[in-house]
């Protein structure tokens, strides 16, 4: 195996297992929040630990999914400079792909 495919194979691995790990954080996320929802409006009685979780997972999709996102280039963008210049300029304001 050469080296430059075993990279590339390693970085398939990588993404995969990245995309896997925030759909999973985010899942259990619902999961959790209607654990917390249900509870405190059904049974009346709070769960301490689902507020916590909720939010940690949150911050675990916000910070994995920005990777992902800017490795699709699918990031957010300002674009309200850009969408006011002429045709012509557009192509040298687009970002060059990695």
């Amino acid at each position: 195996m050469s080296p430059r495919s075993f990279v590339s194979s390693a970085l398939a691995i990588f993404w995969s297992l990245l995309t896997t790990v925030v759909v999973t954080a985010f899942c259990l996320m619902l999961v959790v929040m209607a654990i917390q929802v249900i509870s405190r409006y059904t049974l009346g009685l709070a769960v301490p630990w689902t507020d916590e979780v909720s939010r940690y997972l949150f911050l675990a999709e916000i910070f994995l999914g920005s990777v992902l996102a800017l490795r699709y280039q699918e990031h957010i963008r300002v674009t309200i400079v850009t969408d006011r210049l002429l045709p012509r300029s557009h192509i040298s304001s687009r970002p060059s792909p990695i």
